[in-house]
């Protein structure tokens, strides 16, 4: 299963942006595959994270999250590392080893791709302190 730390250098790859300092963690091959196969690329990149939803809860209320599910419906197989899983918005649903139990420390390490002990950010009165920056910036 991909880590959190996996997904910052899966898009600075894609797009192109330098991390700086650079993450040990691997890009994930089957997204930049996907990307790639594609003949454009595309305009707007939708990031959602919601707090406390695992892939658990996720697909026990898939249901009431129609909207974001509908961004990232998958086929019955449920093997989340398949390509044809895409639906025809382009949405993929990827489950992600987290590296925090706390929602600051674990979104500040998608957008970086490092550990919570190396961009600084351990809880939310950490935010704006780090002189790391994201893939964002």
């Amino acid at each position: 299963m991909p880590t959190q730390l996996q997904i910052a250098p899966t898009l600075a790859e894609f797009f192109g942006v330098r991390l700086n300092p650079k993450p040990q963690a691997r890009p994930i091959e089957q997204i930049l595959k996907y990307f790639r196969s594609h003949d454009h690329d595309p305009q707007v990149l939708g990031f959602v994270v919601i707090d406390s939803l695992d892939s658990q809860f996720y697909s026990e209320f898939a249901d009431e999250l129609k909207t974001i599910h509908g961004l990232a419906e998958q086929d019955e197989r449920d093997e989340l590392d398949e390509l044809d899983e895409l639906d025809e918005l382009g949405g993929l649903l990827l489950e992600c080893e987290t590296v925090s139990s706390h929602t600051t420390p674990a979104v500040a390490s998608i957008l970086t791709g490092l550990p919570p002990e190396a961009h600084g950010i351990l809880t939310s009165k950490d935010e704006g302190k780090s002189g790391v920056r994201s893939v964002l910036e």
